[in-house]
């Protein structure tokens, strides 16, 4: 056989691997990947997501030239690193989280390049390859706590600036008290779209200097402070448009289109620093001879043994992945939170006036009941219960989800006493929109573990998955307004008594499914 036969049998043959592997990805990962860049496309925070790939495979084009005179040695150490990454997945699907899985998705597509083309090539392709990692969207429960912080830091920031200019502003929390109108610096206002944005852009960016390593590392890190100063001037802005103009201001074109403008600030104050960088501290780097000639590929035997121990593995997971569905499905009972009692020691659900009832649209069940109390002052109880708690089906914590235009100021772990001495882990939480404030108080309960934290609360999901545990979880959320000259102190105690009264109640409707056999523990 001619050498030139020899190679294009070699081509047709990595081709070929290419497509087999390619089918079995697609089969494995190809819903994660719908719904990664659905949730992308319609986030305002992750947006940036459907770009990622683009970008990545910008920079893999780059180093074209490059990849001509590497040579092509399929390896099965490969494997290793899929195995890894399957078995990442296998725990996303255990704790019916997407965020492990979506990192398998990545890690797998790491692997089958080292299994395929070679250990050279994937380090030749490691950045392209790792960029991927940043269309994954954070976690929100992490992402939140960053989204308060900056709200809170560029409001205080900029009612500090504004007074510079002889605007009187009183500063409550991320509420900005103006003589004529009250500003909210509320999630959308943060400024955390364009840090997160500006950080992915700025990393490719500072990929391609021609700096040294720490200049680039400059680049990337000074792109957190120019959104932050960016979103800092955009509220100050906007406070004084609202002080001199009016309530008008905040219809204004600016206004509306202040995020674009935010971004487009912030790009163009990253790409100065950039090109000063290159400009004073450029390096010469080294040059691939353009007509260098590719080299063989060894494809051989083992190129097909990895490709079919790849398929072997991801077959696996997929046969797997559809064994843990079915048992989520039929693992759990039903309940009936409708048999709660409507009244019960001197609380009795009273009339109807509370507005902004709290709701979670991913429980299988739930309730929101306004009881009143002594003084009839009104107290909200929300029960949400979810059999499977598999994917999007998952309870979302109350810390998250809030009603329209309400935001939380802080949220404090505590320890709660039960009925019958009975010390539990739950959280208090205030909340406000405008003047409006409410003490929350709110728990995750299955049968009769009780644990406040998202951790604990993953932990019992992946337990409850890994025995066919045939109980569910639910979400204890209660609150009560706080009164203008009223303490946060006695609004907590007045829901721990009501807490006291509650919990012998809904400790049984939680225990008792529809079938009426009590559950064992």
């Amino acid at each position: 056989m001619t050498a030139i036969n020899q190679l294009h049998t070699t081509s047709w043959s990595l081709i070929a691997q290419c497509g087999v592997t390619a089918s079995f990805y697609l089969l494995l990962y190809g819903t994660l990947l719908r719904g990664l860049f659905a949730e992308s496309y319609s986030s305002h925070i992750y947006s940036y997501g459907v770009l990622v790939p683009a970008i990545a495979s910008y920079l893999a084009w780059r180093k074209t030239s490059e990849l001509k005179v590497v040579s092509v040695v399929p390896t099965l150490w490969g494997c290793f690193l899929l195995l890894v990454a399957v078995v990442l997945y296998l725990i996303g699907e255990l704790l019916a989280d997407t965020f492990p899985t979506r990192i398998s998705m990545v890690l797998t597509l790491c692997a089958l390049t080292q299994i395929i083309f070679g250990t050279h090539m994937l380090k030749l392709l490691a950045f392209p390859l790792s960029y991927l990692f940043l269309m994954i969207p954070v976690p929100y429960l992490f992402v939140n706590e960053i989204v308060k912080w900056l709200m809170f830091f560029d409001a205080a920031q900029a009612a500090k600036i504004v007074q510079l200019f002889g605007v009187p502003v009183f500063l409550e929390e991320n509420f900005i008290h103006l003589p004529n109108i009250v500003l909210e610096v509320a999630d959308s206002c943060s400024g955390i779209a364009s840090v997160l944005a500006l950080l992915v852009l700025g990393l490719a960016y500072a990929y391609m200097l021609p700096v040294s390593p720490i200049l680039r590392l400059v680049v990337v890190a000074s792109a957190v402070p120019i959104a932050v100063f960016a979103n800092v001037l955009r509220i100050i802005i906007t406070v004084l448009l609202a002080y001199n103009v009016g309530t008008v201001a905040l219809d204004s074109l600016f206004h509306k289109a202040a995020g674009v403008f935010n971004f487009l600030l912030s790009v163009f104050l990253l790409a100065l620093i950039g090109e000063t960088l290159r400009k004073k501290c450029a390096k010469v780097r080294r040059l691939v001879n353009e007509d260098a000639q590719p080299v063989r590929h060894e494809v051989g035997l083992t190129g097909w043994i990895g490709t079919v121990t790849s398929v072997m593995i991801l077959a696996v997971a997929m046969w797997m992945s559809g064994i843990l569905a079915t048992d989520a499905q039929s693992a759990v009972k039903a309940i009936e939170l409708e048999t709660l009692p409507s009244s019960f020691d001197v609380y009795a659900i009273g009339p109807n006036n509370w507005s902004d009832r709290y709701t979670d649209a991913r429980a299988e069940q739930s309730i929101t009941r306004i009881y009143s109390g002594p003084k009839n002052i009104p107290i909200e109880l929300f029960i949400g219960y979810g059999a499977n708690n598999a994917g999007s089906d998952r309870l979302q914590s109350p810390k998250l989800i809030l009603p329209a235009k309400w935001g939380y100021i802080w949220v404090r772990s505590a320890s709660i006493e039960m009925a019958e001495g009975k010390q539990a882990k739950a959280n208090w939480m205030l909340t406000q929109r405008g003047n409006d404030k409410r003490l929350v108080l709110y728990w995750y309960q299955s049968g009769e573990r009780i644990f406040g934290g998202e951790l604990e609360y993953r932990l019992q999901m992946l337990r409850s998955r890994l025995f066919n545990a045939d109980y569910g979880i639910a979400v204890i959320r209660i609150a009560s307004p706080v009164s203008e000259n009223e303490s946060l102190d006695s609004v907590q105690q007045r829901l721990q008594v009501f807490v006291k009264e509650l919990y012998p109640k809904l400790r049984t409707t939680l225990l008792i499914g529809v079938s009426g056999r009590r559950l064992v523990w």
